[in-house]
């Protein structure tokens, strides 16, 4: 029987995380966006937590992830739909295998709206000692109250998890969970600015023409993570390029980069413009989070 074990913060899991992420980023480059995530409970230092380090793949589209699960098995993981829960988790799979899992990878699709809540939920419990603590004591609870009933302890931890999402806010307008978002590497790993708060930090920034052939990101994969894109997101792309507000500058980052913009310097070029308007910030602000090298590091 699988128990919910609830145990005590080990400082070794990000290297567990990192020696697993290393593997599972080379075999699955086909079809991966962005770097793997650690998440869950197991990613914020100081919580409790079952032995299991959770992880996040995130692909354009599941009808091209054709023969992900054998590259997964090439490297050790097995596929591991859940019972009663098969519809949302048929795509994951566990490491070494499902019963002794020591590791849990979630695959979801780039367009889902769950994954932004698990990583706000989980930046925020890294912030907030006090709802951590108060977390971890749901999870005692729950796990004393029964070790075997798994929807269960989901369902009991479910409120807690949900109260903390519709709290947290880029702004009075913004749920934080689903706040656009621009990242970048910075020095110790990769800094992430909510791209709302880099309009206001720019709003005073003088405005100039730039030439749109001196915006490298114009002519790179900013939105596919190099896996060809499935109709629907270039129809999803087509529609922001539609609708992008040009009166709104591009904002570069201190060495020209580009921190916001990407469909308007889109919409500007089918127009037939070759420049657009851009802010340009003299020095960088700082990232409104960090994923430290230790949870990314290969």
């Amino acid at each position: 029987m699988d128990r919910i074990k609830i145990v005590d913060y080990d400082p070794a899991r990000p290297t567990l995380f990192g020696e697993q992420r290393q593997r599972l980023e080379r075999a699955l480059r086909p079809w991966l966006i962005g770097a793997i995530e650690h998440m869950g409970s197991t990613s914020v230092p100081g919580l409790p937590a079952k032995p299991i380090i959770d992880m996040l793949a995130r692909v354009q589209d599941y009808d091209q992830c054709e023969g992900i699960f054998a590259a997964l098995a090439a490297v050790g993981w097995v596929a591991a739909p859940e019972q009663g829960d098969e519809a949302a988790r048929k795509w994951s799979a566990c490491y070494p295998d499902v019963e002794y899992r020591s590791h849990h990878l979630h695959i979801v699709e780039q367009r889902s709206s769950d994954w932004p809540g698990w990583l706000a939920f989980r930046d925020h419990l890294r912030e907030c000692p006090e709802d951590r603590d108060s977390y971890a004591s749901i999870k005692r609870s729950l796990a004393a109250a029964d070790d075997q009933d798994r929807p269960a302890y989901r369902a009991g931890k479910a409120p807690f998890i949900t109260d903390m999402l519709d709290k947290l806010t880029v702004d009075e307008e913004t749920p934080l969970r689903n706040a656009q978002k621009h990242s970048r590497p910075v020095p110790g790993g990769r800094g992430f600015w909510y791209t709302k708060r880099l309009w206001e930090l720019s709003r005073d920034l003088p405005v100039y023409r730039i030439a749109i052939d001196e915006i490298a990101e114009f002519d790179q994969d900013c939105w596919f993570g190099g896996v060809a894109p499935s109709c629907r997101a270039v129809a999803e792309h087509a529609r922001r390029i539609n609708e992008a507000d040009l009166s709104y500058p591009v904002i570069l980052a201190a060495d020209g980069g580009l921190m916001d913009g990407g469909h308007r310097i889109a919409k500007a070029w089918l127009a037939g413009d070759t420049s657009i308007a851009a802010v340009r910030f003299p020095t960088d602000p700082p990232p409104d989070w960090i994923v430290p090298e230790a949870d990314r590091a290969s």
